[in-house]
């Protein structure tokens, strides 16, 4: 039986073009002709129930959203830091749209999950401008951030997993993204205060992850939330002057300047080169790449920068070969919900649902799991705070 669903058709064309997809990739992907998709949309014909369920699942939004009155307002997209030339930058992909409205709206959950709980959201109270140090601002926010604490030299994983932990704690939300390449986004910040937030990419290594994660909290820093391939060069550009500045500050963090200066694999004077085995073992000491290391050695005037150039186009190379390789295998779905939510967040959801303030249905839809995963996530959350942000 044929049963029509009454769904706004400016709704339909709204989600439509919010979710970046032209009428003939939409259309292939819910099995209709892009004929037939603009009838709907233009109010001639009504898709059935189960054709408006496919489409709300290719635009991935709530069946509701498509009996509104009216289209909501647009989305704006985030501050785009990819390019030396913003106007230049791609088009975002459909899948990295989705990962923008779902950190938006877990952050916006997050807000009124503590309003809900009558308690008040942690304050991340740091702050900088582009004409401070970047040096000094790096060394304050790992003081911050560790205070004292150091992470386990040498375990990039277990580096990663230190500053996870450390960010969520001084009250910022960290949630990663699992389908989307890395030369399209390695991280992505949202500066607004309660509650800032910073998207990573899980496929990107752990020492990247590392790294990007303290160059996101810099963009915080500044109030300059956006979207990141962390690029250096080309014209000096406002974009290329922030992203500069958040590289140092993420470098001086994760790699302080008095750490790497007494290091007995350090220069104890300017070079011109610097052998591979030395960059790499102080690589792992630092859970860092071996590029982040040279930067460092290059700001702290230890080698030449040339080298770094030169060695430069040698990582491209070697980042282009592994993005290339297979992704890793399966990773059960409850510990992949935490990794993709954060400990921070996901604490918080089941804090609510513990105190009877939403459902088992809301923990299911706030952490994208089926109902079957939610005691193996409690039981996760239960384990040591420092595992939650990598998946084994």
């Amino acid at each position: 039986m044929r049963i029509e669903a009454f769904a706004n058709p400016s709704v339909l064309a709204w989600a439509r073009r919010m979710a970046g997809l032209e009428r003939e990739d939409a259309a292939r992907k819910a099995g209709v002709k892009p004929e037939r998709l603009g009838d709907w949309e233009k109010g001639r014909l009504r898709p059935t129930i189960t054709q408006l369920r496919k489409l709300a699942d290719i635009y991935k939004r709530p069946l509701a959203v498509f009996f509104l009155e009216k289209p909501p307002p647009d989305e704006a997209p985030p501050s785009d830091f990819r390019r030396f030339d913003p106007t230049a930058a791609e088009p975002l992909s459909p899948g990295l749209r989705v990962v923008i409205r779902h950190a938006r709206a877990r952050r916006e959950a997050a807000l009124e999950l503590f309003e809900e709980l009558e308690e008040r959201p942690p304050e991340f109270g740091l702050a900088a401008n582009l004409s401070d140090d970047p040096e000094k601002v790096g060394a304050r926010l790992r003081d911050v951030l560790a205070g004292r604490d150091e992470p386990v030299s040498g375990q990039a994983r277990a580096v990663f997993n230190f500053w996870h932990t450390a960010v969520e704690g001084a009250g910022v939300l960290v949630f990663q993204a699992e389908h989307i390449d890395v030369g399209e986004m390695r991280g992505l910040s949202i500066s607004e205060r309660p509650l800032p937030a910073v998207v990573l990419n899980i496929k990107d290594a752990p020492s990247a992850r590392s790294f990007s994660l303290l160059h996101e909290l810099a963009h915080v820093l500044l109030n300059r939330g956006g979207l990141c391939v962390l690029e250096e060069g080309g014209p000096q550009t406002d974009v290329q002057r922030t992203e500069v500045f958040c590289n140092h500050v993420a470098g001086a963090a994760l790699i302080p300047r008095d750490l790497l200066l007494g290091d007995p694999e350090t220069p104890r004077r300017f070079v011109r080169d610097l052998p591979e085995e030395a960059l790499t073992s102080l690589a792992h000491r630092y859970g860092a790449s071996p590029e982040a290391v040279l930067r460092r050695l290059v700001i702290l005037n230890r080698v030449a920068r040339e080298f770094y150039e030169q060695k430069r186009q040698q990582y491209q190379r070697q980042y282009q070969n592994l993005r290339q390789r297979p992704t890793a295998g399966f990773v059960p779905p409850h510990t992949m919900a935490v990794a993709r939510a954060g400990g921070f967040f996901t604490r918080l959801v089941f804090e609510a649902y513990d105190s009877y303030r939403i459902t088992a249905s809301d923990v299911s839809e706030l952490l994208g799991v089926r109902l079957r995963h939610l005691e193996k996530i409690r039981v996760s959350l239960q384990q040591a705070r420092t595992d939650i942000g990598e998946p084994p």
